[in-house]
């Protein structure tokens, strides 16, 4: 039996909730006509209790659809800033705040003899041919926030310049000239906002080890605009993607944490304490043959367990949080149930422990080939309440059950104590096992994509995998399948004595068990 050891009498930090944000690749989505813009007020939150920001990617332009700097048949410029302000309302109207991702460049404001768009088409790729016009521009987005919100509320804003800065599908510019675009950017931001209050990061790095320099820049490196060394900056953002089940085994994860945290501590003039995962999820499923999953999440418990690895290295390595991109099936038909996908569950339980303090946790290893067995523990200020995290994640998609112990040291007078327990595994709290036996009788559309092919069995993106009667038949299934995606109670067998619970417990594979301790 593998044994996980839980001290209530040994605690640590206070855990913040490291599921906090989550990716959105079109900002139109909270358009007033959008998915989320047209629902009422405080709809998303309600969806996504535990989603506190929501990052707009290219949020200033470079998209095609989002260009707010044009010229007029005359070859005048022109600002219409109606739509990103008619987003930024609806995004707090739904009870979130927005991190802004500028930094692509409108394609009016780069050298047009060199546009081209990328293979993927992410976007404009190229620097601004006049950094003076580019610096005028975001100057008056700025002061289109300053004019329209509270300084009270958008000082609690977050601003990032530019996404994957080293990844050549984002930037063709040089090093240098993406750091001159970052010093007119905060410039910008600066003038019109405020540099006391302003909360900017620097574009979330592909490879967490390129650009050494990055913060050196910040730090003793000339200011492109203002002539003058340093320019501010108050987080580091990386991505971290799994590409399949041989690519960045879990225990890379908390390394890679521990050394871009090492990375910002070498400049402790900045202040930055923690780091954070601007994107990140696995983007193949791993299968035979592979698919690219479309928005990177699994509607598994496959993905549960990934997430909780995700997360626990979080918690416990200075990450302040992991931003994922989906945690609904078919999340942008918001007139059809939103289906919770079993990573949802783990999501909210880390909601649920934040602002508790960390308790420590010893696990044994994995006695099975290929399986992590993890857990998180956290107990509230009074020491009322304890709740804990275990998990059994296996790179392979094959469920390996693992035996477990849990013996759980309880800071309590007498052994009075109640223990509930929650599971998220192949048979509960997840609707889309019963979807993917439903469905075996359907094939799912294949297209291609930035690599291996679109159409996985376990991607949640559902609706653009079918058409026609397929996609009737899927639609007509929601219903039902929402009185499944909730979080299922299980009964659970202990035993206390001398203030320690002994749980004896076999994990399934991919399976993530939440325990509930209270006296």
């Amino acid at each position: 039996m593998v044994p996980i050891c839980v001290n209530t009498a040994d605690t640590g930090i206070t855990l913040s909730n490291v599921a906090q944000t989550i990716c959105i690749w079109d900002a139109r989505c909270f358009d007033d006509d959008g998915a989320f813009g047209r629902m009422p007020d405080g709809w998303y939150k309600e969806q996504y209790p535990f989603v506190d920001y929501v990052i707009l990617m290219t949020f200033t332009g470079g998209k095609g659809y989002n260009e707010w700097y044009r010229f007029d048949e005359t070859g005048t410029p022109h600002c219409d800033f109606s739509t990103p302000l008619r987003i930024l309302k609806n995004v707090l109207r739904q009870g979130v705040r927005p991190v802004i991702v500028i930094g692509n460049v409108p394609y009016a404001l780069s050298d047009q003899s060199k546009i081209e768009a990328d293979d993927y088409g992410w976007g404009n790729r190229l620097p601004p041919q006049d950094y003076q016009e580019y610096f005028c521009y975001i100057s008056r987005f700025a002061r289109m926030i300053a004019d329209h919100f509270p300084a009270e509320e958008y000082r609690k804003w977050q601003f990032r310049i530019g996404t994957e800065p080293d990844n050549f599908h984002w930037w063709i510019g040089t090093e240098e000239e993406y750091y001159k675009l970052y010093d007119y950017s905060v410039a910008a931001l600066q003038k019109e906002l405020g540099a006391e209050y302003l909360d900017v990061s620097l574009g979330n790095l592909e490879n967490y080890m390129k650009w050494p320099d990055m913060l050196a820049h910040c730090v003793n490196g000339k200011n492109s605009y203002t002539g003058e060394i340093g320019t501010q900056v108050n987080r580091f953002s990386i991505s971290h993607y799994q590409l399949g089940a041989e690519s960045l085994p879990y225990w890379k994860f908390p390394r890679i944490l521990s050394e871009t945290l090492q990375r910002v501590k070498e400049y402790p003039q900045l202040g930055i304490t923690k780091v954070n995962v601007g994107e990140g999820q696995f983007l193949s499923d791993g299968m035979s043959p592979p698919h690219r999953l479309s928005n990177a999440q699994d509607g598994t418990e496959y993905g549960a367990s990934w997430m909780a690895e995700m997360y626990h290295a979080c918690c416990v390595n200075g990450c302040e949080y992991f931003a994922n991109w989906a945690y609904h099936c078919d999340f942008w038909l918001t007139d059809q149930p939103m289906l919770k996908v079993p990573a949802y569950h783990v999501a909210q339980m880390i909601k649920n422990m934040s602002g508790c303090s960390n308790v420590a946790v010893t696990s044994g290893e994995a006695e099975k080939k290929g399986n992590t067995i993890g857990a998180i523990a956290s107990v509230d200020p009074l020491k009322k309440h304890l709740q804990v995290m275990v998990y059994n994640h296996n790179l392979e998609r094959e469920n390996i059950a693992e035996d477990l112990e849990i013996c759980i040291s309880v800071d309590s007078p007498t052994d009075n104590v109640s223990v509930k327990a929650w599971l998220v595994d192949e048979n509960h709290s997840n609707f889309f096992r019963k979807w993917l036996k439903d469905s075996v009788h359907i094939k799912r559309n294949e297209s291609s994509a930035d690599f291996d092919t679109l159409g996985s069995l376990v991607d949640t993106e559902v609706a653009k995998l079918l058409e026609g009667d397929d996609l009737e038949f899927w639609t007509a299934q929601k219903q039902k399948y929402a009185q499944l995606d909730g979080l299922e109670e299980i009964p659970l067998s202990f035993s206390i004595k001398d203030h320690v619970i002994r749980i004896p417990y076999t994990l399934s594979g991919h399976g993530v068990l939440f325990l509930s301790v209270t006296n």
